[in-house]
């Protein structure tokens, strides 16, 4: 049963990483939320945006530099999502651990 909820986490946690989402990227001195599939590519724009570019070149819309406390506010966010993560790998761990002292059934 730990193994299956060892084997789940993982899974997930893999997956979780193949979704794409918007991340702050350094375009000139500014960052911008960029890299999903709506802004995979994007263009400079004189007022402080770009416009974003699906992997088609179609023109999804526009995006503002972030603000200094919105940047700093999804560093943090990462942060607490990081450590969740090696807590839950942290406590799987330790379950392994512990599975694998239990004494096997005797078989007669």
């Amino acid at each position: 049963m730990r193994k299956i909820s060892l084997a789940i986490l993982c899974c997930s946690l893999l997956t979780s990483g193949c979704a794409q989402k918007p991340v702050p990227v350094m375009i000139g001195d500014k960052y911008y939320l960029a890299g999903d599939n709506l802004c995979v590519k994007y263009k400079i724009l004189p007022d402080d945006s770009i416009s974003c570019l699906s992997k088609w070149d179609k023109v999804t819309g526009s995006r503002y530099a972030m603000t200094d406390r919105q940047v700093s506010d999804y560093i943090k966010k990462r942060q607490i999502m990081t450590r969740n993560i090696k807590n839950r790998m942290h406590m799987s761990d330790l379950e392994l651990q512990i599975y694998n002292q239990q004494p096997w059934p005797q078989w007669q």
